[in-house]
């Protein structure tokens, strides 16, 4: 993902956590991050 607007960064882990979510209950995938959080 990538911020083009002015999302804090609250906002791009739920995002990540929401798109996580969808893609186990839909289509039985789990998707792991490949980034390193910073700050948190």
């Amino acid at each position: 993902m990538l911020n083009l607007g002015h999302a804090t960064a609250s906002e791009i882990v739920q995002l990540i956590a929401l798109v996580k979510t969808k893609a186990r209950n839909r289509f039985g995938i789990y998707l792991q991050e490949e980034i390193e959080y910073v700050g948190f």
